[in-house]
């Protein structure tokens, strides 16, 4: 069995998410193929059954918060990004 590539990388990469109509700046972490942490400058509405992440500027993913807590919330990711491309971020960061 292989190295899971791209879980749990400790680097934080500047992102942006809409919810709704409003777009806000988010930091994420703990950066996956199918997931990653986002922490936002106020706490998570109760609702975020979708969101919109652009990560680093050019990495976009639709997601919902598995769960949220306060300002922190654990996003699943509806599709995956590349393994790849997820080096990529956390090797920038």
């Amino acid at each position: 069995m292989g190295k899971k590539s791209g879980a749990d990388k400790s680097g934080v990469i500047a992102a942006s998410c809409t919810l709704g109509r409003d777009t806000f700046p988010v930091s994420v972490s703990r950066l996956s193929s199918g997931g990653c942490r986002v922490e936002a400058d106020e706490d998570w509405p109760p609702e975020c059954e979708f969101l919109h992440l652009s990560i680093a500027g050019g990495v976009e993913v639709n997601g919902c918060a598995a769960k949220a807590r306060g300002r922190k919330a654990d996003i699943r990711f509806f599709g995956q990004i590349h393994p790849v491309v997820v080096d990529q971020l956390a090797a920038a960061a």
